[in-house]
């Protein structure tokens, strides 16, 4: 421990950068690294599973795109609820920490605004409805059960595309390309 938090060697570790080839990057892919894949899978549920102590905002955020690359539209819903009822005040900003449980104070402070989280949820909550990686989009990746109908306009792809969506019934309908 070091300052009261874990050190990096911890398997609950708040920090995700060992993920940054599957998310954002994409040298390592479900389809295309199997085995880097069910590496990626292990390392972040381990995270999740012993990691409570010190999650901060962007590990949620940052979960959440793991999964939704992973096809686990649940887990990715997940990732996203908890960053959404643990880290957002009432101004709608995240907070690094989770102000609610009151036993974590850095600096003083409960309520210590995180800009990242609340730049990335935005990203996250896109990678479950549209993917665009090595030059393949994937349309409803990774759909939640919990919309099952639902459009989204105005996606961005890489090249300079937009992206509108429509689905029904957890099932794409359409799907405009410019």
């Amino acid at each position: 421990m070091v300052g009261g938090l874990p050190s990096p060697g911890e398997p609950g570790h708040r920090h995700r950068s060992h993920l940054v080839a599957f998310v954002p990057g994409d040298r390592i892919t479900a389809e295309d690294t199997p085995e880097d894949n069910k590496g990626v899978r292990r390392g972040v549920m381990q995270r999740q599973a012993e990691g409570t102590k010190v999650v901060m905002s962007f590990s949620y955020v940052w979960d959440a795109p793991v999964h939704s690359r992973l096809y686990e539209a649940e887990k990715s819903l997940h990732q996203i609820n908890l960053a959404f009822q643990r880290h957002v005040m009432d101004n709608l900003l995240f907070s690094l920490f989770d102000f609610h449980e009151g036993d974590y104070n850095f600096q003083g402070q409960k309520k210590l605004f995180q800009i990242d989280a609340g730049l990335a949820v935005v990203g996250a909550i896109s990678e479950m409805f549209f993917q665009d990686r090595r030059g393949l989009l994937r349309i409803l990746p990774a759909l939640p059960a919990a919309f099952p109908e639902g459009s989204i306009s105005g996606l961005r792809s890489r090249g300079g595309f937009e992206v509108d969506i429509n689905w029904s019934k957890g099932r794409l309908t359409e799907a405009k390309l410019r």
